[in-house]
Parts: structure tokens; C-alpha cells; sequence
């Protein structure tokens, strides 16, 4: 089974049979492409500056078990206001629009929120299953059911918490080619005139940061979010090992004197 609902290749993301909607056995659900959509709208320039205050998606048609494209656009620059824009398409056009008002964060004051009693958590409600849709593998067993109330196959109102333990997208394809670089990168470095102590340190310091980046990732999402500050911590260390390896490297190649004996 896949470990994603898509595979990035190149510019475009490759779509799994976990986006299998229930209805046609050649078409996605709805919900993988909506969030690989909100996702590039979550990534775009200034992100961290802006919140999402309010996305809409619309379906341009049927979309496809097929490798899709992503666009994204700011139509309405602002500083405190944007609007922006994604489209997501296959060979023969696009298949779903979304479109997101983005607004300035900043600190507020907010009411008190009246007292009410919150709905139980998912660890109080039973395992549920969705409905038989003739296929084994698709969008309805990547996702986990835990009803409160009533289920999908009996009459009336209901209450289910749902969630996917999956990702949007295969993460860290290139880990691979990182660590490649760094082993070269590293084996030049053992030749610069640092001590030996040094030069292990600095050298393992890639490795770890690459480590702590992508296990930082997992562990924010099926740990606890409070665990983000490893990826932060993992980045850091990774460009500092391959700025210290590539400055003290190339001071030697280009700057240092070799002493005379």
C-alpha cells in the first residue's frame, strides 16, 4: 500500500490509489486534491507573515487517478489582505480551483468564550468502518473512523471523528541525494588542515541535522506538535555543517599558505 496520497516527480505529484474516491474506481475523491491545493497555498511567499482565513475549492470536473500539476498566484496583493489562487490540472486541463483570503497575523485581544462542555475525544468513541465501495485499497481505507454517534450505514444524525495517519505527499525523496552530497562534501573536508576532532564533528553535523529534520517532522505529526522546534533545530544544523565544511575547505584551497620545511 502507498505511504501517501501523492508522489512528487518533478514539477508534477504523481496520484496514489489511496485518492480512490467511493464512486468511480477511475476518479479521486474530492478530499486528496483539496488538501494537496491547500497545501501549496499554505507554502507560498510570506507564509509565515499571513493565516488562512478562508478557502473555497471548486470542482471543474471529475479529477483523474493521474499525475496533476499545481499553480499557485497571488491575485490581490496587499499588506494586510491578499487574495491568491491555486489550479490543479492533468494533460487535459484543469480539474479543481482554489482560492484563499489571506490575512496579516497579529496580536489581539479576544472575548472569553462562553463555558460549554467540549464533544468526548476520539479515544472515547468506537472504530467505525465506511461503506463497501467494491474496491480494496482507496481514499475510504486511508482515512480512520471513530463514531460517536450513530454510523454510515444507519439512518439519522451522526457523530465521527476522522483523520488520516497518512501524508499528502511522499516526504524527503531527495534524503538520498543529501546524504550522497554530504559523504562527498565530507571526504573532501578530511584532507583540510583542521584538527582530526574537528573535522569528525563538523562532518557529522549534516547527518544529524537531516536526521532531527525528517524525524522531527514525523514526530510533530504522530507525537506532538511541540516537537517542531526539531525541525527547526535539524535545518540549522544541516546548513551549518555544510557552511563550515565548504568555508574552511575553501580558505584552504584558495587562502592558506603552505609553510616551507
Amino acid at each position: 500500500m502507498p505511504a501517501s496520497f501523492y508522489e512528487p516527480d518533478g514539477e508534477r505529484f504523481l496520484s496514489t490509489e489511496l485518492t480512490r474516491g467511493p464512486w468511480d474506481p477511475a476518479f479521486q475523491h474530492a478530499g486528496p486534491p483539496a488538501a494537496l491545493l491547500g497545501r501549496e497555498v499554505e507554502r507560498l511567499e510570506d507564509a509565515d507573515e499571513f493565516q488562512v482565513a478562508r478557502i473555497s475549492f471548486e470542482i471543474m470536473r471529475a479529477v483523474p487517478i493521474v499525475p496533476l500539476r499545481v499553480e499557485m498566484r497571488v491575485t490581490r496583493p496587499g499588506r494586510r489582505v491578499q487574495l491568491v489562487e491555486g489550479s490543479l490540472s492533468d494533460e487535459d486541463g484543469e480539474v479543481m480551483r482554489a482560492t484563499a483570503w489571506r490575512l496579516r497575523t497579529a496580536p489581539v485581544e479576544l472575548p472569553e468564550l462562553p463555558n460549554g462542555e467540549a464533544p468526548p475525544g476520539p479515544e472515547s468513541a468506537e472504530q467505525g468502518e465506511f461503506i463497501s465501495t467494491g474496491e480494496k485499497v482507496g481514499y475510504h481505507t486511508a482515512m480512520e473512523y471513530r463514531f460517536l454517534e450513530g454510523a454510515f450505514t444507519e439512518l439519522g444524525p451522526a457523530k465521527v471523528w476522522m483523520r488520516t495517519p497518512l501524508l499528502i505527499q511522499t516526504s524527503h525523496t531527495h534524503l538520498f541525494g543529501q546524504t550522497l552530497i554530504a559523504g562527498l562534501l565530507g571526504l573532501i573536508f578530511l584532507f583540510s588542515s583542521a584538527g582530526e576532532r574537528t573535522k569528525s564533528l563538523i562532518v557529522a553535523l549534516p547527518f544529524v541535522g537531516t536526521l532531527l529534520d525528517i524525524g522531527g517532522m514525523w514526530a510533530t505529526r504522530f507525537v506532538s506538535p511541540s516537537l517542531s522546534g526539531m525541525v527547526i533545530a535539524g535545518g540549522t544544523l544541516f546548513a551549518a555543517g555544510y557552511a563550515l565544511i565548504a568555508a574552511l575547505s575553501l580558505y584552504d584551497l584558495w587562502f592558506r599558505k603552505e609553510l616551507a620545511t
